[in-house]
């Protein structure tokens, strides 16, 4: 989609104008409740491009959110642009309307007749292409936002082909590979960095793969994905599982397999921060439950934070009042159960 817009759109504006015999054509996007928006605009020889901007979202072109037939408006734009024909393409339900408009120089009416003619004689083909374009352009920014989504997970989520080749990796697994310990780069895709974890791995993806490429998975007879544990050093193993796609890929770069890596030494305190904020606590009683979800005792944590351990069991009390939980494993289960990833920049208070 972002090749097609920014490779395709320009020259379909293009040969609009051209065949219109127009100085310019302009894509323009007016929602139902806000102000118009320029998508493409070409330059036109002699015209400030922010003025030819500023029509649309002026008002001097009118309302066209709900323009349904094609419009002639006159404007004064310098000698060669005195006349602007607004094309509306027909509007998909849900979305806001498109306006193509050409601009000409001084034209009689059986010149804007001509002008028409060639719109209306392309007319099937502009409105079959933007349609699409406005389709692929909602698509497009959907992917983006799940893209996003994905980013601020703390679980490494990558996406590979029925060749193994690897399609997407969000933010945290790109970081998983960037380290190369458990899991690194291998050409197009990845491998583990055991070997002896690099077939069972390999046995894992081809038994996935195999199921995906012969059915529609459903819930009650998706295949068994075991998890496999990556030796990594002397650091806690990565916990990785694969899971099949929806459908069987068509397409050599269509999506075959899912896979889910957690680093068991994510950063906990980050993510607990936010929690600490929403419920209010205090400095000491955060690092306290910051401990205590690493699984360190009250003993210890005591030592850690040197407070007596009646006093880390005051700061403890408190924290279940806060909270609203009564024992530690009521605490742990609602911290563990309401771990959010949020960005760098922590709220610093609760809403």
């Amino acid at each position: 989609m972002l090749s097609a817009e920014k490779d395709e759109l320009p020259l379909v504006m293009r040969e609009i104008a051209d065949a219109m015999r127009a100085h310019a054509a302009i894509l323009t996007v007016h929602p139902d409740d806000g102000e118009a928006e320029v998508l493409h605009a070409e330059e036109i020889a002699g015209v400030d491009t922010e003025r030819v901007r500023a029509l649309f979202t002026n008002g001097t072109f009118g309302d066209n959110r709900r323009r349904e037939v094609h419009a002639w408006i006159e404007c004064d734009l310098g000698p060669d642009i005195r006349n602007v024909l607004l094309i509306p393409v027909d509007k998909i339900p849900g979305q806001s309307r498109l306006i193509i408009a050409t601009f000409f120089g001084l034209l009689d009416a059986e010149e804007r007749r001509g002008a028409e003619q060639v719109y209306l004689n392309r007319r099937p083909f502009a409105t079959g292409y933007f349609r699409l374009w406005q389709l692929d352009r909602v698509r497009s920014r959907r992917v983006d936002a799940l893209e996003t989504a994905l980013d601020l997970n703390d679980m490494g989520v990558f996406l590979l082909d029925r060749s193994g080749d690897l399609l997407f990796a969000n933010e945290t697994g790109r970081a998983i590979l960037d380290k190369g310990e458990g899991l690194r780069r291998h050409r197009n895709s990845f491998r583990a960095t055991d070997l002896s974890d690099s077939l069972r791995l390999q046995v894992v993806l081809d038994h996935v793969m195999n199921f995906t490429a012969t059915q529609p998975v459903r819930r009650d007879r998706a295949p068994s994905t075991p998890l496999v544990a990556l030796q990594r050093g002397d650091g806690a193993p990565l916990m990785l599982s694969v899971m099949p796609t929806n459908r069987p890929p068509t397409e050599p770069s269509d999506a075959a397999a899912i896979v889910f890596v957690l680093d068991p030494a994510i950063d906990i305190d980050r993510l607990i921060l936010p929690l600490c904020t929403l419920y209010r606590l205090t400095a000491v009683e955060s690092e306290l439950l910051k401990l205590m979800v690493k699984g360190t005792t009250i003993t210890v944590a005591s030592e850690v934070l040197r407070l007596k351990e009646q006093t880390a069991r005051g700061y403890l009390k408190q924290i279940f009042v806060k909270t609203g939980t009564n024992r530690q494993s009521e605490l742990m289960r609602l911290m563990l159960s309401s771990m959010i990833r949020t960005s760098s920049r922590v709220f610093t208070e609760a809403f």
